[in-house]
């Protein structure tokens, strides 16, 4: 039977932003009256909002918050902003097309991690070959259904939640802790290969992991100074790490310090101020209350309790 915990995180992936790529056309009006063309189609602006507001309704009602854009320059700035969870686009799209975006979104440290679908009505083989070649997920062919699209968008959230697990559970047998995203299949996860883009999110939270360590060893951690070293915002770092890990960034970091916590009160004499510097935290109170949270033990009383083992 599985876990509270992981019914609750399920819940929670399939309620975040996710950002909706634009429709083609070749004018970018919205005046009732002015003719788009959509995929060889005449339509008016009027009907192309109603094709819209359907595509969008049919994504909230699975439980999605959904941000329409209208070109692909737009998709890829309001994906740098947002850093959703997901990203659909048409490839005929004014600006900067499909593929284009795609290979964007891959090329960029803040979104090469979200899963991208493609939709458009030029399905033959080559044009899903340079779909998936850009980085493409999936490629769904026009005209579709909703139920359709909601399937793959489903089936690309699974992934992603396969994925947060194995990190939780490394990061769990790392800390010792009982992450709220580890379940009960992290031996099995543990074994099974990473993807290249699982690789490429293993080495930026490699690489967050690393920089932590580093301002931990200067009595003092800067939120906004992690994340510049990381090439991200505060807020894009916070929303990376949550759909990576499971975990936000104030949360990641609260696993490292109690980490760094009990390895130093193990194995070293050091005092329990000195041990919250040098996890850094310059309130050895503070310090003492959250690794009680965590542990359900004083520092004191950890230390104590593994000396007499």
């Amino acid at each position: 039977m599985k876990s509270t915990a992981i019914r609750r995180i399920l819940s929670v992936i399939l309620c975040l932003a996710l950002l909706a790529g634009a429709v083609a056309m070749t004018a970018c009006s919205k005046k009732e009256d002015t003719l788009l063309e959509l995929n060889g189609q005449t339509i008016t602006a009027n009907q192309y909002q109603l094709l819209l507001a359907r595509v969008k309704g049919s994504l909230a009602h699975a439980g999605y918050s959904v941000d329409a854009v209208y070109d692909g320059e737009e998709a890829l700035e309001k994906a740098r902003q947002l850093v959703p969870d997901l990203i659909i686009t048409d490839v005929m799209m004014p600006e900067m097309d499909g593929f284009e975006l795609t290979e964007q979104i891959r090329k960029s440290t803040i979104v090469d991690h979200v899963p991208v679908i493609m939709v458009t009505a030029r399905a033959t083989h080559d044009d899903r070959m340079k779909g998936l070649e850009a980085g493409a997920d999936a490629y769904l062919e026009k005209p579709f259904h909703a139920d359709e699209l909601n399937i793959r968008a489903e089936k690309l959230m699974a992934q992603r939640t396969m994925m947060r697990r194995k990190f939780a559970s490394v990061l769990a047998k790392a800390t010792g802790q009982d992450l709220p995203v580890a379940t009960e299949t992290e031996e099995v996860l543990d074994e099974t290969p990473l993807t290249e883009r699982e690789q490429r999110d293993k080495a930026f939270v490699d690489k967050f992991v690393a920089t932590v360590h580093n301002y931990m060893k200067k009595g003092k951690l800067d939120y906004d100074q992690i994340a510049s070293e990381l090439c991200v915002g505060r807020a894009q770092l916070n929303r990376k790490l949550k759909a990576i890990t499971g975990l936000t960034t104030k949360d990641y970091i609260l696993q490292l310090r109690i980490s760094q916590a009990k390895s130093l009160l193990l194995d070293s004499n050091l005092t329990v101020s000195e041990i919250a510097y040098r996890c850094g935290m310059d309130d050895p109170n503070y310090f003492s209350t959250l690794f009680r949270k965590a542990t359900g033990l004083t520092p004191k009383a950890f230390r104590s309790q593994s000396q007499t083992r």
